[in-house]
Parts: structure tokens; C-alpha cells; sequence
């Protein structure tokens, strides 16, 4: 999951980390479907925002073309995402970065789904209070993406609610150590002092909730796309790579971008 990096500090890291106490107000409370998501089956939790072209001043045309590009990778890299939330077959979260993107958000979900706005405070600070208002709201299973794993393809989501049977945490690990999914059936313990946007978060993340007494199942590991904004040429190439023989629309459209990309940057 792509999350804002914040810097943590280096306190706490050698007590024991519990479960979170206070956690930081999410406001405003947006648009919940308490029946749906008590429904007890696992509800997918999209963590996102609205993808914007990036404005600089008085840019120069090549940076001006590589925001636009990139741009238009976030858009399809979102577009694939809600692929998936389309898809899911339970309820769907979409827990947004900035409160002004609800209008935005309520054009694009369907009915059903819920929407929350994200709390301030690192990566783990918004999870654990993400986690812990939908579960105020009835939801039991929770399986938290963000938009930047198209890898990730429907047997895998399968996969992920078979494990939450058994399973207190699964997780999905990213090939930078990351991870592209995280879900549990149980409240997340403190995630604040993770080593969030790292080589170490996969394994720190595991170990933390082992630790706590949670069952952890790990799957394989996927690509990520890490970032757009110093590396697009790599990410283009590693996603028409990964995805060129995926047949589902979102996907295919992502590739058609992504070579798009290439091919206007060829020598």
C-alpha cells in the first residue's frame, strides 16, 4: 500500500506495542452503511485519494509531459482499483486522504459502499483509526488496499477471505518490503511506530503481530508501483510486464497507459 511517508520517532520502539488506545478523530464522519458492513462478511477498505495533476511553477514542457503522465497512470492505477471494489462481493470502504475529496468519491461509489475520510498522523496512526471506527460500526473482517497493487488479481482476493477463516492477519508482501494488502479479523494492534514506506515494514508488521498473539498467514510476494514521480519508466515497463496478459478492462486500459508512456520516451 502507497501511503504518505511521515517521520516516526525512534520512541517506543523497544517496549511492547499493544493495541492503540486513543486514536486520532476522523473527520467528518462521511457516509456509513452500518448494515452492510455488519453484515459479517470481510468488507475491503480502498485507501486513497483523488488522483490530481501535479502544478508546479512555471514548469518546463519536459516536466509539464511527465505530470501529465503521470497523472494519467494515477487515474488508471485508480480505475483499477475500483475494478476490484466492483468485484469484491462485500462491502467496500473508501477511506479517503482529504475530506474535500467527497464529492469526488460519492460520484464514483456505488450506493452501497461506505465512505470515511482518513485521520491525520502517519500511515499507521490512519489505519489503526480507519480500523477502529468501521469496527465501532459493526464491520468484523477488514481488508485494507490502496490503489497501487493492479497485481493483485481476483483469486487472490479469494484466497485472502478463505485465510481470514482461520487467520487473525493476513498479509501480502510487497518485492520492496512493503506490503500491497493487509487485512485482519481482529483490531490492528499500535501501528504507529512501524518503519512505514521501508524495506522493513513487511517483516516488522508480521513480527509485531505475532507478538501480539495474532495467527499470521503471509502470501507470495507482488509488485508495487513504489513511486511515479522518480522512477515511471521502470514502472511502466515492470506493469506492462506483469499485467500485459490480463484480460480484465482496467488492467488492459492500465497497460495501453503505461506503453503509452514508453513509447513516447523512446530513444
Amino acid at each position: 500500500m502507497r501511503l504518505l511517508r511521515r517521520k516516526t520517532s525512534g520512541a517506543g520502539r523497544n517496549g511492547r506495542l499493544t493495541s492503540p488506545g486513543a486514536v486520532p478523530t476522523i473527520r467528518p464522519l462521511m457516509r456509513l452503511h452500518p448494515d452492510s458492513l455488519g453484515g459479517g462478511a470481510p468488507a475491503l477498505v480502498l485507501m486513497c485519494a483523488r488522483p490530481r495533476l501535479a502544478a508546479g511553477r512555471a514548469p518546463r514542457a519536459a516536466a509539464v509531459e511527465r505530470a501529465q503522465a503521470a497523472f494519467e497512470l494515477e487515474q488508471a492505477l485508480m480505475a483499477c482499483a475500483l475494478e476490484d471494489a466492483e468485484a469484491w462481493g462485500g462491502p467496500v470502504v473508501l477511506a479517503l486522504a482529504q475530506a474535500t475529496d467527497l464529492p469526488w468519491a460519492s460520484a464514483i461509489a456505488r450506493r452501497d459502499w461506505s465512505i470515511v475520510g482518513q485521520a491525520s498522523g502517519n500511515p499507521g496512526e490512519r489505519v489503526n483509526a480507519v480500523d477502529a471506527l468501521l469496527r465501532r460500526h459493526g464491520a468484523r473482517s477488514l481488508v485494507f488496499l490502496g490503489t497501487n497493487a493492479p497485481i493483485h488479481s481476483e483469486s487472490d482476493y479469494e484466497a485472502v477471505r478463505t485465510a481470514l477463516e482461520t487467520a487473525d492477519v493476513v498479509l501480502t508482501p510487497a518485492a520492496d518490503g512493503g506490503v500491497t494488502l493487509m487485512a485482519a479479523r481482529r483490531p490492528w494492534p499500535d501501528l504507529a511506530t512501524l518503519a512505514w514506506n521501508t524495506r522493513r515494514l513487511a517483516a516488522e508488521l508480521a513480527y509485531l503481530c505475532e507478538r501480539e498473539g495474532l495467527k499470521v498467514e503471509k502470501f507470495a510476494r507482488r509488485n508495487q508501483v513504489a513511486t511515479i514521480d522518480g522512477e515511471l519508466l521502470e514502472e511502466c515497463a515492470r506493469l506492462v510486464q506483469d499485467l500485459g496478459s490480463d484480460t480484465r478492462a482496467g488492467r488492459k486500459a492500465l497497460v495501453a497507459v503505461a506503453r503509452r508512456i514508453l513509447a513516447a520516451r523512446a530513444p
